[in-house]
């Protein structure tokens, strides 16, 4: 038969603790452990207190309900087709992006001269300033 095992916590005093030795174990910190078996008949979701049912539920909802958003998204992502923009607006930054960049180079090496080598050599400083801007 399967026991099992019921925490209680209490606040005892030594003389306490010594009359309750022989109701189950009991430790110098208060914790009392008993050990009985569940009713016969009684089964383990009635057993339980409506604050456990209601928690017991709401795990499961929320749980399904994961399940359910897990499930659109990957159906979602699966009949979804990556669409590519030929707008004139994104050839244009396309475009922009790629004559800034300097395919030379390699990025593992100097990425800022890849990203905007292509940039810096279509514009140059000007003459008497160290910099653009100034």
């Amino acid at each position: 038969m399967q026991q099992m095992s019921t925490y209680k916590r209490a606040t005892l005093d030594e003389e306490d603790l010594v009359d309750s030795l022989s109701e189950g174990d009991a430790y110098p910190n208060g914790l009392q452990v008993n050990f009985h078996s569940p009713r016969s008949g009684q089964r383990c979701w009635a057993a339980r207190t409506q604050v456990e049912k209601r928690l017991v539920v709401l795990v499961a909802l929320l749980v399904a309900g994961l399940v359910a958003c897990l499930a659109a998204l990957g159906i979602q992502y699966q009949t979804r087709s990556p669409s590519v923009c030929l707008s004139e607006a994104c050839v244009s930054v396309t475009s922009s992006i790629l004559s800034s960049m300097d395919p030379t180079v390699d990025p593992c090496h100097d990425f800022f001269s890849y990203a905007c080598g292509g940039w810096i050599k279509a514009n140059p400083v000007p003459d008497g300033h160290s910099r653009w801007g100034t």
